[in-house]
């Protein structure tokens, strides 16, 4: 009779060792292999990040102090209405022209920035100005020209005429220019 037991109640134990040890180890040891995946894949990202970001770096390096001057020009970091207005005004000081009626249209009001239904994800945010200066067409025509190729990035949106005297003109512009958002 011990002959016929033995085997089931080492069957039952194995069953039961299966069952209560066995098994939940293994599962958690799954789990922890799982998590090491995880962990794996993350430091794999770090590594790639890790050399991207030196591989910025040494693109920013190889740039030159003043090709950065010329790009924070071009688009900078920040709103910066008085140096804009500067900009434009040593323009248009160029041609023998002074701006006046200024004004500037900071873009969306604190309503619409504060609803959420707005949602706005680009990364550069744009600035309105307006302002008029009175000149010959062809003087004006000199003062868009070096506009259009100073480093600021600028579209003009609109622009007016009235005659003043015979070939002089006071004109009225509505540019947007940009900058970069901080992230």
């Amino acid at each position: 009779m011990f002959k016929t037991l033995t085997p089931i109640i080492l069957l039952i134990a194995s069953i039961g060792l299966f069952f209560g040890f066995i098994d939940p180890q293994y599962k958690q040891i799954q789990a922890k292999r799982a998590k090491l995946a995880q962990y794996d894949e993350a430091l794999g990202k770090s590594k790639d990040l890790t050399n991207r970001r030196i591989e910025l770096s040494e693109k920013y390096k190889s740039i030159t102090d003043d090709d950065r001057v010329r790009l924070s020009k071009m688009l900078p970091n920040a709103v910066d209405n008085v140096r804009l207005i500067l900009d434009i005004d040593s323009i248009a000081k160029l041609h023998g022209m002074k701006i006046r009626n200024t004004k500037i249209d900071q873009g969306p009001s604190l309503d619409e920035k504060n609803n959420p239904l707005i949602v706005d994800e680009r990364k550069y945010g744009s600035i309105g100005l307006g302002f008029s200066v009175t000149s010959s067409y062809s003087n004006f025509i000199n003062f868009l020209d070096d506009l259009e190729h100073s480093l600021r990035i600028t579209d003009i949106v609109s622009l007016s005429l009235r005659p003043q005297k015979v070939g002089v003109y006071d004109f009225a512009i509505d540019l947007k220019t940009y900058w970069l958002k901080a992230k």
